[in-house]
């Protein structure tokens, strides 16, 4: 087996790798978009967000008719690589991207793909706490993160929430 990349490759990582080194700002290295995030850090999340959806990247196998770069797998690979390297956070949304915009694409109708798949791209959807498990063992029960949903409400972000089991 040959695990060199083709040729074809180099020029791309070069345009993502200068790409991450003139975008991304120091605060936002390392920086995770899983688990509780205050006001300010989904804010910069969503900046940088908005910054891969303009450069192409956060829906990279997208279609270019919807804001992606219809890229193939090496190219997908060498992104994430290269996102790694930089200790880049990662697209908002990855179940939206990945799962339902690629639906919306083939059975959406015209508006839906017009005024959805734009927010899923930049991350300007609401935020989901999903499968929380509500019968989970957490010092002082669920009221911590029930109180996060809370506050993350009281200062005007959108934000939905559900937990398992279901009953």
């Amino acid at each position: 087996m040959d695990y060199h990349y083709p040729p074809d490759t180099l020029p791309f990582r070069r345009e993502v790798r200068q790409w991450l080194q003139d975008n991304l700002d120091e605060e936002l290295r390392g920086q995770s978009n899983r688990g509780a995030l205050t006001a300010e850090q989904l804010d910069a999340l969503r900046r940088w967000n908005r910054k891969l959806a303009d450069a192409g990247y956060a829906a990279i196998s997208w279609p270019a008719e919807y804001g992606g770069r219809s890229a193939g797998v090496m190219e997908q690979v060498v992104l994430a690589e290269e996102m790694h390297r930089a200790d880049a956070p990662a697209a908002l949304n990855p179940i939206g991207l990945a799962n339902i915009a690629p639906s919306i694409m083939t059975w959406g109708t015209e508006e839906q793909k017009r005024t959805l798949l734009p927010r899923m791209r930049r991350g300007d959807g609401p935020a989901h706490i999903t499968h929380f498990y509500h019968r989970q063992t957490f010092p002082g029960g669920p009221g911590p993160m029930l109180a996060l949903v809370d506050d993350a409400r009281a200062e005007g972000l959108d934000v939905t929430f559900d937990t398992y089991p279901y009953e």
